[in-house]
């Protein structure tokens, strides 16, 4: 049990954390059942845009600002993945394994010592080419 009002106030503050913790991940979890709602909401309502906004003689024009904007919440609300991302990660990885490697390699000795130290300069290498290569992939993709 605390004894003064500073370890109280640690309790306290504590239990809010934990529930401020699970109200966010409730906030989280109900906006992503709203997101997907909602795609599929517009992924129903394109078809029925798309065949009104093909009818030129009749409303075709008046249909197709909304066939655009559709579009365009589709394009926002789903974006292509990142390439860039995910070769920022791996090139992540790598460099932590590449250290793990050097600090076992210190730690050993003999042929164990000799073995991290072989792949500590392999995953050195390999990370040294990633980086370059995920740095002009963003440099081309970015100009």
């Amino acid at each position: 049990m605390p004894e003064n009002w500073l370890e109280w106030l640690g309790v306290v503050g504590s239990i809010l954390t934990i529930i401020s913790f699970g109200l966010y991940l409730f906030e989280l979890f109900k906006r992503k059942k709203h997101d997907t709602l909602m795609l599929g909401f517009i992924h129903g309502v394109k078809p029925l845009v798309e065949v009104m906004a093909a009818r030129p003689a009749t409303t075709g024009a008046d249909w197709q600002p909304l066939l655009q904007q559709i579009n365009n919440m589709l394009a926002r609300l789903q974006p292509p993945p990142s390439k860039v991302r995910v070769m920022v990660i791996l090139v992540c990885i790598l460099w932590i394994v590449t250290a793990a490697f050097y600090f076992v390699g210190r730690e050993t000795s003999g042929d164990e010592m000799i073995f991290f130290r072989l792949l500590m300069a392999f995953f050195f290498i390999v990370a040294l080419v990633s980086s370059l290569g995920t740095f002009i992939f963003w440099t081309d993709h970015h100009n």
